[in-house]
């Protein structure tokens, strides 16, 4: 009788808990889905690591319009954190992020080094390489938009305001992606 019991208040507590986590993930938005899913993913913030779990959020962020999202499922996919690493599911969500959702620059950039460079099992192909780096330029306030090295291998990229002043160590994403545009064309008129 006391097993009957406790078994019964058990599923009444998982089916409870559920629909609580699933009334909170319904009322985040999707850059709180993804920050929640990146705590998933990292075991950090008082997640435990579930990479399972952070997919579906990041798919949930992703499905409500946050492009970064489309970008951490490309990168689980193409370091194996599901598994076996997947090339071509990874270049699939790069697409879906760069073309889907008005041109993500961090998709466009990710794509664009994929062709550049035949990233991810990918052939080389300077045509699609250059397609991806000219719709960067076309990014509302691109020409705004820094980066810099903020320690531990890690790249920060944001946007100034007008009338910022980007740090001294920041570099340009537009003039940074110009040259990259520069370097192709002189390789592919040869």
């Amino acid at each position: 009788m006391s097993i009957k019991i406790i078994t019964a208040f058990t599923i009444l507590f998982l089916i409870s808990w559920l629909k609580g986590y699933s009334q909170d993930v319904d009322a985040m938005s999707p850059q709180e889905l993804n920050r929640t899913a990146i705590d998933y993913w990292d075991g950090k913030n008082g997640k435990t690591k579930d990479v399972l779990k952070a997919l579906e959020l990041f798919k949930l962020s992703a499905k409500n319009g946050d492009p970064t999202a489309f970008a951490n499922i490309a990168y689980m996919y193409a370091c194996g954190d599901l598994g076996q690493k997947d090339n071509m599911k990874a270049l699939e969500w790069y697409i879906k992020g760069a073309d889907e959702l008005y041109g993500d620059f961090t998709n466009m950039k990710e794509l664009a080094e994929i062709y550049q460079f035949g990233k991810l099992g990918t052939p080389i192909n300077l045509n699609n390489a250059l397609l991806y780096y000219k719709r960067i330029l076309n990014i509302p306030r691109i020409k705004n938009t820094y980066r810099d090295s903020i320690g531990n291998g890690l790249v920060r990229t944001y946007t100034l305001k007008d009338g910022e002043v980007a740090p001294p160590n920041a570099k340009s994403v537009y003039a940074d992606i110009q040259k990259k545009i520069a370097e192709i064309e002189k390789t592919v008129k040869k």
